[in-house]
């Protein structure tokens, strides 16, 4: 008795835990800015877009990707804070097909720790160059779908508990999923580039137990390339139309220094904190890159810890 008692007690302290991250930190599906390349910037991304981060930050930027890329990253929020383990993957591909223009996919997974509480995301896009004004200015569009959603993991004491003594969130299910779109364009005229990302468009609905529509969020910015100092500068705004508390705005300014052809150093200053970072390329066979991002996000919340992202590209 005792025992299954101390079991039910850790179920629910482990599940206030999620639900406080989850709604507190980030709230569901707020956790996608990842990127060891747009990191490094201040998160300031929906106007470069040129390479497989496209698939997270605009997936009009595809068709700025030059070669097919294939990227993997790993990140760990919240480096040193007690008993929180959190882990995000991800894995994104972007080409091009003949008669049909560049395509992306893209795999997100979030966990809380532990498998207790998990966020996925699978998407595709498709991105081409739609209109050239008389200036020089081209102008891209794209699109992507998505799957998401996300799970809890209640352990054998926790269920029993709401099978004996009734509970409205348990008893409602474990899962839910929903399809919805993003949409992006970029303007680009010499160095200087402008975009705009929509994502979740539909706002699905994602609650279990109540309602939690995944809120829109439009992503502003533009960057400009200064190619006599190899410098890249970036800045986004993000607007998130969320009906819950006063976080609803967020903001990004960064850059990349290219020191050599195959060394980046990058800095920036987001809502989230400051951001360091850098990449390290090598040629492999037959001009094709191999390559590792690196970001460190030094977080300004009242939640002390720090993130670290590392990503590996190659492209071909």
């Amino acid at each position: 008795m005792k025992e299954n008692f101390i079991k039910l007690t850790k179920s629910f302290v482990m599940l206030a835990v999620v639900v406080l991250l989850q709604n507190v930190l980030y709230s569901a599906f707020q956790m996608y800015n990842w990127g060891g390349r747009p990191s490094g910037m201040g998160f300031a991304f929906v106007g470069v877009a040129d390479d497989s981060n496209c698939m997270t930050f605009n997936p009009a930027g595809l068709s700025l990707v030059k070669k097919q890329e294939l990227q993997f990253l790993y990140a760990k929020p919240f480096m040193g804070v007690e008993n929180v383990e959190l882990g995000f993957l991800s894995l994104k591909y972007t080409g091009a097909v003949k008669g049909v223009g560049k395509i992306g996919l893209i795999i997100d997974q979030f966990d809380a720790g532990n498998g207790l509480y998990k966020e996925f995301i699978y998407g595709v896009g498709i991105g081409d160059k739609v209109y050239k004004m008389a200036d020089g200015t081209e102008i891209f569009a794209g699109g992507k779908v998505k799957y998401m959603g996300h799970s809890y993991s209640y352990d054998a004491s926790l269920l029993a508990y709401s099978e004996i003594y009734g509970d409205n969130v348990v008893s409602k299910g474990q899962s839910k999923t929903g399809i919805t779109l993003d949409l992006g364009l970029v303007a680009k005229k010499d160095f200087l580039t402008a975009g705009i990302a929509i994502e979740n468009l539909t706002q699905p609905d994602l609650g279990i137990a109540y309602e939690d529509k995944i809120p829109m969020l439009i992503r502003l910015g533009g960057s400009y390339f200064v190619p006599k100092q190899n410098i890249l500068i970036s800045v986004e705004i993000d607007l998130r139309q969320q009906t819950y508390g006063e976080n609803n705005m967020s903001y990004g300014l960064g850059g990349e220094y290219i020191i050599k052809e195959n060394i980046v150093l990058r800095a920036g200053y987001s809502t989230k904190g400051i951001t360091i970072g850098g990449s390290v390329v090598t040629k492999m066979q037959q001009k094709n890159l191999l390559g590792l991002d690196a970001a460190y996000v030094l977080n300004s919340g009242e939640i002390s810890g720090n993130d670290l992202q590392v990503s590996v590209k190659y492209q071909w």
